[in-house]
């Protein structure tokens, strides 16, 4: 493998952003990713007609990874999707089979603080995604309680690991307000120790969005420690605040079930879209592959580590 975490190739050319927004683990969510129209506080419509770096130009693809191809097609989908009673059903499962693995690990106190509830009472269930784009004013005024850097935790009780999301970002100003005014609140009635890092190509250049990740991550490090981290794409939205954003022992993909795909996996061995590592199994596998220039393929790579 190739040196992915030791010495990002394009670690002297990015420039690395930290804003407020939050994050975590789980292992199986439904999310919501954006259609090409948003809106901002006035109504005005916003077409955005390609996803970033799709005309990007492949310089490099050198992987070993086998192409893929989508199994399933896309299914349409009504702005706000409806969850089926199988997505229902797999929802309470989750959260039986959390809360049982939570509490088994339970067991220490830190600083003379309870610990966290592994379940937070005050959970919501089904989750709007509202598509109207709030100002940068507006969501800070709205998150006034998460500190400087991006980072927040419950100040009554102690959690058990600290959570760093990674979002590699570029060209997606409208898309970072609407996930940041509507994780924020999710995060913290899930009582979640965290972190945020948006990492930002400084240059006009073709997208790497693997070594943003990477780059990201080692970041994310030097203010650490972190336990869990979770790689995640802007334009992916969580549907039910009941998907505890925190890691497990095992390696998750959070965005298996997505509203684009009708909430089923397009094809075997997908892992794109947000991803759950404890911090050891990303070293472990050396980070992603920074061989690719503009969209997609470092998942698949992934995968195959």
């Amino acid at each position: 493998m190739e040196q992915a975490l030791v010495n990002p190739p394009f670690g002297q050319r990015c420039s690395l952003k930290t804003c407020f927004m939050i994050c975590a683990s789980m292992q199986l969510a439904f999310m919501f990713t954006f259609g090409p129209t948003l809106f901002d506080n006035n109504g005005q419509e916003h077409y955005i007609s390609d996803t970033p770096g799709a005309n990007d130009t492949p310089l490099t693809n050198t992987t070993t990874a086998p192409a893929r191809t989508t199994s399933l097609p896309p299914r349409s989908a009504p702005t706000i999707p409806v969850f089926s009673a199988d997505a229902k059903k797999e929802a309470s499962q989750f959260i039986q089979w959390y809360e049982k693995t939570c509490k088994e690990k339970r067991g220490q106190r830190a600083n003379g603080l309870q610990l966290c509830p592994c379940v937070p009472p005050g959970l919501n269930g089904r989750v709007p995604i509202k598509t109207t784009v709030s100002t940068w004013d507006t969501i800070a005024q709205a998150n006034d309680v998460v500190r400087p850097g991006g980072e927040w935790s419950p100040a009554h009780c102690q959690n058990t690991e600290k959570v760093a999301i990674i979002v590699p970002y570029r060209d997606r100003e409208l898309h970072l307000r609407i996930f940041l005014n509507h994780m924020h609140p999710i995060l913290r009635r899930q009582m979640i120790s965290y972190r945020i890092f948006v990492v930002e190509q400084a240059f006009p250049e073709v997208f790497n969005k693997a070594s943003m990740m990477n780059i990201g991550f080692l970041e994310a490090m030097k203010s650490g420690p972190y336990d869990c981290v979770i790689f995640h794409d802007v334009d992916m939205m969580l549907e039910d605040d009941r998907h505890m954003y925190r890691c497990s022992d095992d390696i998750r993909h959070m965005g298996a079930n997505v509203n684009k795909f009708g909430y089923r996996l397009a094809y075997t061995g997908l892992i794109g879209g947000a991803t759950a590592f404890r911090t050891k199994h990303f070293e472990q596998v050396n980070g992603f592959t920074n061989k690719f220039f503009g969209w997609g393929g470092e998942d698949d790579d992934m995968w195959q580590r």
